[in-house]
Order: C-alpha cells, then structure tokens, then sequence
C-alpha cells in the first residue's frame, strides 16, 4: 500500500512539473512574439519617418532642376500602361453570346 501511494505522489509530482515546464515554455514564447511585434512596430515607424524625410529633402522642382542640368536624356515613368482597349462588341453579337449560354445551360 505504502508503494502504491509513493509512486501516486511521484507521478502527480513529475506531471506538475512537466505541466510547469509547459507552461513556463508558453510565457518564454508570448514574451518573444511580443518582443519580435515591438521591433516590428519600431521598423514601421522608422520606415514611416524615413519616407517622409525622403518626400520631404526631394520636391518635384528640385528633381526637374537636376534632369535639366545633368547631360542625360531622362524618359518619364508613365503612371499608367498602356493597355489597348478590346473593341466593343455590337449588340447583336451580345443576344447570340446570351441566348447560347441560355441554350446551354437549359434555359
């Protein structure tokens, strides 16, 4: 009897143990994702500050001034690209379109 109660006693005391060590393993890894969304935060707003030092030290006037000064011919970005438009199709082309995907789908 006396075996029994001493090896109940030191297997509830080697799971408390393993489920301390757990638990101290998951505190270990909230406090490094914590730390890694700080410096993550920290990065933004340095990114943030440098973006706007860059928008602020970098005026559209002084750019043009020193494409006109430098000897190289610059060629604009375009904002856009140019994507060719399909022509429309007619009207009669769209009632064949509709009334062979009504005959299709059995309506």
């Amino acid at each position: 009897m006396f075996y029994k109660l001493l090896i109940t006693i030191l297997a509830l005391g080697l799971t408390a143990a393993a489920l301390l060590v757990i638990r101290q393993q998951r505190i270990d890894h909230a406090h490094a994702m914590a730390q890694s969304h700080q410096r993550l935060v920290e990065h933004e707003t340095q990114l943030w500050r440098l973006r706007a030092e860059v928008v602020s030290q970098c005026r559209p006037e002084d750019v043009r001034e020193a494409i006109e000064r430098s000897d190289v011919l610059w060629n604009a970005i375009p904002q856009r690209p140019q994507i060719q438009q399909p022509e429309p199709a007619s009207y009669v082309d769209g009632d064949a379109a509709m009334i062979q995907s009504n005959s299709l789908a059995g309506g």
